[in-house]
């Protein structure tokens, strides 16, 4: 996940940035190294401590701007090519909230849904498997009985993480097994990635009304 890291480079903020690690560490660490022969080179100590209170001075006054607006951007724009832009905005503005993720997309990339306080309860809806692994649920009954097993204020479908090319995410299953359900409603705009309300128990015998082949996740039957 953190291999990825041209949506890093392409953040708003950048040049400010890469300019107080600059002045931060790499100046300081500079004069550090540096301190035997600017002493020996002066003879004189008070320039060094002048020096170096200076830079630390001037890395405060720098980063006192970051520190009070960070939070208000925070994944304002980040991982657009996996869709998850808008949801992380959505998932920013809300706090105290139990937050469901279905499909790998969400699940592997989920840093973005515990909000701006970090106060949000997230989880994967997925089955215990043995030694410790963790798999996604078979289909659609077992599906909606752990969605409502984990209490969810909302649930986030996706697709499968592709890999190979993020902007073409490999359909999954879930959010054909929730649409229809009286419990659930959609509160976002079209598109691969969906955010759900969830306003009370999902029906796990509503997935009898499933097309043929549409109750269960492709090569996990």
């Amino acid at each position: 996940l953190a291999g990825h890291d041209d949506a890093i480079y392409q953040q708003p903020g950048k040049a400010f940035g890469l300019a107080f690690a600059f002045f931060a560490v790499v100046l300081p660490a500079v004069a550090w190294l540096s301190k035997e022969r600017i002493h020996s080179a002066t003879r004189v100590r008070r320039p060094f401590l002048v020096v170096v209170t200076g830079l630390g001075v001037g890395a405060l006054l720098l980063s006192w701007p970051l520190s009070t607006t960070y939070f208000d951007s925070r994944y304002q724009d980040f991982e657009p090519q996996s869709g998850l832009a808008e949801p992380y905005r959505w998932a920013n503005g809300l706090s105290d909230s139990t937050i469901g993720l279905a499909g790998t997309t969400a699940g592997f990339k989920q840093y973005g849904f515990f909000g701006e306080d970090l106060s949000n309860e997230v989880t994967y809806i997925g089955a215990d498997a043995p030694n410790g692994g963790f798999n996604a649920i078979r289909q659609c009954d077992q599906f909606r009985e752990a969605v409502n097993e984990n209490d969810l204020d909302f649930l986030v479908t996706s697709p499968f993480l592709n890999f190979n090319d993020y902007e073409q995410p490999i359909p999954s299953p879930e959010k054909a097994w929730i649409e229809g359900d009286p419990a659930t409603s959609r509160i976002n705009g079209p598109g691969p990635i969906g955010i759900w309300r969830i306003d009370g128990s999902l029906d796990p015998e509503g997935c009898s009304q499933l097309p043929p082949g549409g109750n269960s996740i492709p090569g996990l039957r």
